[in-house]
């Protein structure tokens, strides 16, 4: 009777890679485990990184490693060991030289002991150089073209740029118009856009002209609050519209369309008339009064009716003297019997006050 012969067959080759991030640098670990072996192979994950690092390690190899590994049997205990490390990120690589270097840290005998396993350059044929290079060329290659696109997009985006920017100058010149012309009280700090728009409709319909402009001529707080500075801004120039803001945080003012001057008298005035900015009234002169709507004096600013109605004596925003105030006796304009509508009457101090010219079609 024949006997077959009896045919050992060798374990086969395992592998798994994994990647270890360690000191901002990228690693791939790949182990590849027999029965008898184990073989570590380290790849750097760098620019133009060609050189791998190989450990083969048998049995007895790993029992070398530290005395706690005496007791191992086969090289699959010692495999699952180091995989238990790197899925808690116990295991560390390191670079020594030309040397690559696993670290891991181990409790024995109650105290904690370091374990290193060397990896060293992996010999390779010129060839297998050759081919690496020509990889990492390519490489290189299609990051290059990668950048050269987003040199092209950006240059897109520069021309857009360039685009945007002229039609932000066009909308910038569009708003300008829109905040000079029909919001034209913008810069004032006593009142705002919004509330205006009454004061604007009731010029329009008294005069029966339509406004083209509305130019800032003088800011107390700006120019200086003295009656000689009022008169240098504003004299000899027509259709003045006056705001002013008390102590007491009333706003209120008057429009006028006859020129001031500094000469000491009365003017007459069929147009002229007060408003409360706080109450959005119209306040019109009283016929019987129109000889006397406005003031003209080198020692006041604009001052309006008999008395006055509003009166700006000296320089009502800093007091120095008794002779500077702000004050409202409400005479000669038509207020339908309201008391107190535009300010706190007797003499009181003024915040702020503005002069603009209304400028016609």
């Amino acid at each position: 009777m024949e006997v077959s012969p009896i045919v050992i067959t060798k374990m086969p080759e395992e592998s798994e890679t994994f990647t270890i991030n360690e000191d901002e640098k990228k690693y791939l670990l790949n182990i590849k485990k027999q029965d008898d072996s184990i073989t570590f192979i380290i790849s750097p994950q760098t620019l133009l990184s060609n050189q791998n690092y190989i450990r083969k390690m048998n049995l007895k190899d790993i029992k070398n490693i530290h005395q706690m590994f005496f007791g191992l049997n086969s090289c699959n205990e010692f495999y699952d060991f180091i995989k238990a490390l790197i899925d808690n990120r116990k295991l560390i690589i390191k670079t020594n030289d030309e040397k690559l270097l696993i670290n891991f840290t181990i409790d024995y005998l109650f105290k904690q002991s370091l374990v290193e396993i060397e990896l060293f350059p992996e010999r390779k044929s010129n060839e297998d150089i050759i081919n690496n290079l020509c990889k990492e060329i390519k490489e290189l290659k299609d990051e290059i073209k990668v950048i050269k696109d987003l040199k092209d997009e950006i240059n897109i985006l520069k021309e857009e740029n360039k685009n945007l920017k002229g039609e932000n100058k066009e909308l910038k010149n569009q708003i300008n118009y829109i905040i000079l012309v029909l919001f034209p009280i913008n810069n004032s700090m006593i009142i705002k856009p919004n509330e205006f728009e009454f004061i604007k409709l009731y010029i329009k319909k008294n005069m029966n002209k339509e406004i083209k402009e509305i130019k800032k001529l003088y800011q107390a707080t700006v120019d200086g609050g003295e009656p000689s500075v009022f008169h240098q801004k504003c004299d000899n120039i027509p259709n003045t519209l006056t705001f002013i803001e008390s102590s007491g945080n009333r706003r209120f003012g008057g429009f006028t369309s006859i020129v001031w001057n500094s000469e000491g008298d009365y003017i007459k005035d069929d147009n002229a008339f007060l408003f409360s900015i706080d109450k959005q009234k119209i306040y019109p002169i009283n016929k019987d009064f129109q000889h006397r709507a406005i003031y003209c004096h080198e020692n006041q600013g604009p001052s309006f009716g008999s008395g006055h109605d509003i009166g700006i004596i000296g320089n009502p925003i800093i007091k120095v003297t008794n002779n500077s105030y702000l004050y409202t006796l409400q005479n000669t304009y038509n207020y339908n019997g309201e008391k107190d509508c535009l300010s706190e009457k007797g003499h009181i101090l003024a915040k702020d006050y503005e002069v603009y010219q209304i400028i016609f079609e």
